[in-house]
C-alpha cells in the first residue's frame, strides 16, 4: 500500500503542475466606466465628476441618506469566459468621527443610470447636470427626465457583498461568490450590466457617512479597481492539448467548479482522498460543472478524470 501511495502522489503531482502551466486563467484590473453619488436631500443633487463617492447617513438634523453608484465595462474579457474570482477595492477618504462600526453593502443595480458633469466639493452634493443620476432621476433633464421607479435607486434587495468600513485613509476590498456571479451574468448579458449601488447596511443611524475616492480622484492610486480572474474557455477549446481540465477555487470549501473542453460522451470525475478512496464521483453534463463538496472533511484531495488523458488535479 505504501508503494501504491508513493506512485499515486508522484503521478498526480506531475499532472497537477502540468495543468497549472496551461490552465488559461487570467486576471484583469478594471477601472470604473462611470460612478456617481445620489442624495436624499436635495433629491435633485448629484456628483458625477467629483473626486469622491459619498455613502451612508450624515447628521444634519435629519437622516440625510447618500448612496454611491459604480459600473464597470467587461468588454476586455473574452466572450464566454468563466469568471473564477472578483474583488472590488476602494479607498475610504473620509469617515464620520462617531467611531461606530458600520457595514457597507454592494447591491446589484437593475436599471441604467447616468454620470454627467456635476461636481460637488462636499458630501451634500450639487445641482445635477443633464444626464446625471439623482435620488429621483436615473437621468436628470429639465425637459424630459427619466425617473427611478423607486426613489434612491432600483437594486436587488439582497447584498452582493458586505464589508465593515470604519476608518478613513484605508483601502477596503469587497469579495464574495455572489459578486463573482454578478460579473459572470453581466459578462454573459451586457444589456443587464448596470453596476452596483454602495449603501450603508443600516441607513437609520445618523453620523455614519463614508466617502470613497472616485474614478476622477486626482490620485490614480486611490481610484476604485475591480479585479477579475477568469478562464478563457475559447483558449481552452483551442489549446494544443487534446483535453484540458481546470478546478476552482483551489483551495475550496463548499463547492468546486470543473471547467473542461472534453468532447467525450462519457465525461466522468472522481474525488479521491489521500488514502486512495473515492469519496465523490459523477458525470460532467456541461462544460462548466458545479460540484457540491460541503460534506467533505478539510484536507487534501485529488480530482481524477478516468476517461481523460489529463488524469488528476490536486485540490485542497
Amino acid at each position: 500500500m505504501k508503494h501504491f501511495l508513493q506512485l499515486f502522489f508522484g503521478i498526480t503531482l506531475i499532472a497537477f503542475f502540468s495543468l497549472e502551466v496551461n490552465s488559461q486563467e487570467e486576471t484583469i484590473l478594471i477601472s470604473p466606466e462611470k460612478d456617481n453619488s445620489i442624495f436624499q436631500v436635495t433629491e435633485e443633487f448629484s456628483n458625477g465628476m467629483g473626486s469622491e463617492i459619498y455613502t451612508g447617513t450624515i447628521n444634519l438634523g435629519l437622516r440625510w441618506i447618500r448612496r454611491g453608484l459604480i459600473q464597470f465595462n467587461f468588454s476586455d474579457i473574452p466572450e464566454g469566459s468563466t469568471i473564477t474570482e472578483v474583488s472590488l477595492e476602494m479607498y475610504c477618504t473620509k469617515a464620520s468621527a462617531s467611531g461606530t462600526d458600520m457595514n457597507y453593502n454592494l447591491h446589484r443595480l437593475e436599471k441604467s443610470w447616468g454620470e454627467s458633469s456635476s461636481n460637488a466639493s462636499n458630501g451634500q452634493g450639487t445641482p445635477a447636470e443633464p444626464g446625471d443620476a439623482t435620488w429621483i432621476f436615473r437621468f436628470f433633464d429639465e425637459v424630459s427626465p427619466i425617473l427611478w421607479i423607486d426613489d434612491g435607486g432600483e437594486f436587488v434587495a439582497s447584498s452582493s457583498a458586505t464589508l465593515a468600513v470604519n476608518d478613513a485613509n484605508a483601502y477596503y476590498t469587497w469579495t464574495s461568490n455572489q459578486l463573482k456571479d454578478d460579473v459572470q451574468d453581466m459578462l454573459d448579458n451586457p444589456d443587464l450590466n448596470f453596476g452596483w449601488i454602495i449603501r450603508a447596511d443600516d441607513e437609520t443611524i445618523q453620523g455614519l457617512g463614508r466617502a470613497f475616492a472616485s474614478r476622477e480622484n486626482p490620485d490614480e492610486d486611490l481610484r476604485p479597481v475591480l479585479t477579475v480572474s477568469y478562464i478563457d474557455v475559447s483558449a481552452v477549446n483551442n489549446a494544443s492539448q487534446s483535453e484540458m481540465y481546470y478546478v476552482y477555487p483551489n483551495p475550496g470549501k463548499d463547492k468546486i467548479t470543473i471547467v473542461h473542453n472534453s468532447t467525450a460522451l462519457d465525461r466522468k470525475y472522481q474525488i479521491i482522498d489521500v488514502s486512495g478512496r473515492i469519496v465523490e464521483e459523477g458525470k460532467l453534463a456541461t462544460r462548466s460543472e458545479i460540484i457540491n463538496t460541503a460534506s467533505l472533511d478539510a484536507g487534501c484531495y485529488f480530482v481524477r478524470f478516468p476517461n481523460s488523458s489529463m488524469t488528476t488535479i490536486k485540490w485542497v
